[in-house]
């Protein structure tokens, strides 16, 4: 297997958070040789598609991790806890170790928001009776949703690993670009969940040495395995609904699937030798089972990870 970035660019609000599990279904929709690459997805997976991050001069801005704040703060006062607590994302480079105990957190929230170009808002709608073109029955229904605007400048990078040659770069990047056309999401046929790639490329951050390493920092939400221990996690529900023409049917909603969320930390396996096998990088199962109308339905429960070094 090989890990690529997708650099994409946002061309309109998004409704849908880019989480790891959607975008998988999402891009599966976009692939016609589907049913054959999903025959041993739960032994061998085809594709495992991380979450979406923001990417600024080289640095990756990832979530701050789910573990306890005396941990990422060792030098914690009591005055800065408050502080602390608004440092939600921090920045990371190529070529360095992840050191959970020495993040680089923005000094102002201000700058972080500069850093990640993003605004979220809630957009006023009211239901509208199509036959009377009326809001209908003399009520007035209104209800607002949640958007999220980027800047032009915002550039967002999205890691996934796929098994060459059953699927090769040339397909992963025609199911990116199909999508970013058709739109990501809820309200798609809307105007929202639209984006443009830039680039596809081979990860370099994969490829690093990860001596002295201890823990695996979750990047998109997943479901431990047997073999996964799992220290440190917030919990993620997936309210998961059908697309295309089955999110007309009798049945569009899946059953709901408890994720541990990204930025999950996970106690290292004591042998592993990270430049064997990219499969090592993957953390996770698959499950089905959670659709009444389509049961051959794959959830990804699966996650990319990277090798974090923490001390307690």
């Amino acid at each position: 297997m090989k890990i690529y970035e997708i650099l994409i660019k946002p061309k309109s609000a998004f409704v849908s958070q880019l989480k790891g599990d959607m975008l998988f279904g999402a891009l599966c929709c976009q692939i016609e040789n589907l049913s054959d690459l999903l025959k041993d997805y739960y032994t061998n997976p085809f594709m495992v598609v991380s979450s979406a991050f923001y990417k600024k001069d080289k640095k990756y801005i990832f979530p701050s991790p789910a573990c306890p704040n005396h941990l990422i703060f060792p030098k914690q006062s009591f005055e800065d806890r408050r502080t602390n607590d608004e440092k939600k994302y921090f920045s990371y480079a190529e070529g360095n170790c992840l050191q959970i105990n020495d993040l680089q957190f923005p000094d102002k929230k201000d700058e972080a928001k500069k850093e990640i170009y993003v605004c979220a808002t809630n957009i006023a709608h009211n239901t509208i009776n199509r036959l009377t073109q009326t809001t209908g029955g003399g009520e007035f229904a209104p209800f607002s949703t949640e958007s999220v605007f980027y800047s032009d400048e915002t550039e967002l990078v999205i890691f996934a690993a796929i098994d060459e040659p059953r699927f090769d770069k040339e397909n992963l990047e025609a199911a990116f670009k199909n999508l970013g056309i058709l739109g990501y999401g809820k309200k798609a046929s809307s105007g929202y969940g639209h984006f443009e790639v830039e680039s596809i490329e081979e990860s370099p951050i994969f490829k690093q040495k990860f001596s002295g390493c201890n823990y695996l920092y979750a990047l998109s939400p997943f479901i431990p395995s047997e073999k996964d221990e799992l220290k440190y996690f917030q919990p993620f529900t997936r309210y998961g609904k059908h697309g295309g023409e089955l999110a007309v049917s009798k049945k569009p909603f899946k059953r709901p699937v408890i994720f541990a969320d990204e930025a999950a930390l996970l106690v290292i396996p004591e042998i592993c030798n990270w430049e064997s096998a990219v499969s090592q990088f993957i953390i996770g199962k698959a499950i089905k089972g959670v659709s009444d109308i389509l049961p051959d339905t794959v959830v990804q429960g699966y996650s990319l990870c990277l090798p974090c070094r923490l001390e307690e």
